[in-house]
């Protein structure tokens, strides 16, 4: 934005202040976009063999957390921790809480 621009726009009743965070927000935004366009076409593809591996990976994880809950019937607290349903949750959740994030200026 122009000086002469923002100061028409200020004599128009808009404070400086606001102009400048619309500005940087402005800026956030377009390095945000051009990030993410630029990843568009770099996006990892899975493979078959990946897919294997990740269901080996689980059915390691289902049988740890099928064991863990017999070994901890009388602690629910420790049971709790082994619980693949509760787990994936966790993590789902704190990624949606850092993903949510504005950015500040």
């Amino acid at each position: 934005m122009t000086p002469a621009l923002a100061t028409e726009i200020e004599t128009q009743g808009i404070a400086m202040a606001a102009l400048t965070n619309i500005t940087n927000y402005a800026d956030i935004l377009k390095a945000a976009d051009i990030t993410q366009e630029s990843n568009k076409g770099v996006r990892k593809t899975i493979t078959a063999e990946a897919i294997t591996q990740f269901n080996l990976i689980y059915n390691k994880v289902i049988s740890v957390s099928k064991i863990s809950t017999k070994f901890y019937k009388d602690s629910p607290a420790q049971k709790e921790q082994f619980s693949f349903n509760k787990v994936s949750k966790a993590i789902n959740a704190s990624r949606k809480s850092a993903t949510t994030k504005t950015p500040t200026v």
